[in-house]
């Protein structure tokens, strides 16, 4: 991935002297990594679901770790957003006992 590829992500830095000095301490090009997942679940009624999550972050230090999680995107979305949307397990699990 280039350069101009990595900073077109919201997320990083808007300022023209900040992306300079990620530049330059950078000590490889920046490396996109994705990881496909199939797992398989069962849901609070006993079914089985199997699913398929698209991971992906982008990596400036040629690291495959991501220094924080808010920057990994699980189907395209934000670690962030895509956790806020998903069920409370506690909160599913008293609605279907009442």
């Amino acid at each position: 991935m280039t350069f101009y590829e990595f900073f077109k992500d919201p997320l990083r830095p808007k300022s023209e002297a900040a992306r300079n000095a990620m530049v330059q301490v950078a000590r490889v090009p920046p490396v996109q990594y994705v990881a496909l997942i199939d797992y398989q679940a069962q849901d609070p009624i006993g079914a089985i679901i199997r699913e398929r999550a698209t991971c992906t972050f982008n990596s400036l230090d040629g690291s495959d770790m991501p220094e924080r999680t808010y920057w990994v995107k699980i189907d395209g979305e934000y670690n962030m957003a895509w956790t806020a949307r998903q069920p409370n397990a506690a909160a599913l699990l008293s609605r279907l006992r009442r």
